[in-house]
């Protein structure tokens, strides 16, 4: 079967029944089910996350990596995690550039779905003021997400750029930073 490349921050559904041909029990589980192997390269090293935001279905999936350097078989696959509800599981620590395989093994011949995404290290605030600091929660990209967002937060006035953590204080009546 084919290989799809995945985007970082890009769902996927994946539905896995019937029986497989690895079994490799990675995450420490027997998984006699279907398997599906996605590609992913990331733009960023950094520590990359595995989100599962939909599940159904009544067994586990064993998510795991591997360089794609160590070729497409059965061994030499890392868990990230077993999974049969939503949250959030960090893969590791991925290099920019090195293409990896994500593989998706079921631990039931029974039919499970889940959507996931992987989520970058890359954390931005949304900087309206283009200060250099952004306000409110912390989102996760893949990249630089452009104009409009920074890696600092904490600006208290995000509508005055002259106001910010960064800023010098002065004696003028303002809490510039």
């Amino acid at each position: 079967s084919s290989i799809t490349t995945l985007a970082c921050a890009t769902p996927v559904t994946a539905t896995l029944s019937g029986t497989g041909v690895w079994n490799s029990s990675t995450c420490l589980f027997s998984t006699p089910g279907q398997e599906k192997i996605y590609s992913f390269t990331p733009t960023i090293t950094g520590v990359h996350n595995l989100q599962v935001t939909s599940a159904s279905g009544t067994g586990y999936i064993d998510y795991q990596f591997k360089a794609a350097s160590g070729g497409c078989s059965a061994g030499g696959w890392t868990c990230i995690d077993d999974v049969n509800f939503t949250g959030t599981f960090s893969i590791g620590t991925l290099t920019a550039g090195v293409q990896y395989y994500i593989l998706l093994e079921a631990e039931s011949t029974a039919s499970s779905t889940q959507t996931f995404i992987i989520i970058g290290p890359a954390i931005w605030y949304v900087d309206a003021d283009g200060d250099g600091y952004g306000t409110g929660p912390a989102q996760s990209f893949c990249g630089n997400p452009g104009t409009g967002y920074a890696t600092l937060g904490g600006d208290c006035n995000d509508g005055n750029a002259a106001i910010n953590p960064g800023a010098t204080e002065v004696c003028e009546g303002i809490d510039n930073d």
